[in-house]
């Protein structure tokens, strides 16, 4: 049976990757409203002053995943709960 629904586990590990990116960009992408940026070599959070340009741009890129996120959601869950039903 696992041979027959290869198809949906790559599914849902497509969508979970997926998700996971999305999640990750919402959060930089939220720092960047507060005025913050993440500083990986001294693991912290530093503040950051951005030009309207950054802000603006920051701004469209926050809209159009956050729009997408829903869809990929749904999706992600539909085949999650879809492979699990399949092999529970």
């Amino acid at each position: 049976l696992r041979m027959v629904t290869v198809h949906i586990y790559c599914f849902v590990t497509v969508f979970q990757h997926i998700h996971q990116w999305q999640l990750y960009l919402l959060s930089s992408l939220w720092r960047l409203f507060r005025g913050k940026k993440k500083n990986v070599l001294r693991h912290r959070t530093d503040t950051m002053d951005y030009d309207y340009m950054q802000l603006l741009l920051g701004m469209i890129l926050f809209t159009a995943v956050l729009f997408i996120f829903t869809t990929i959601l749904v999706y992600y869950m539909f085949f999650t709960v879809l492979n699990l039903t399949i092999h529970a």
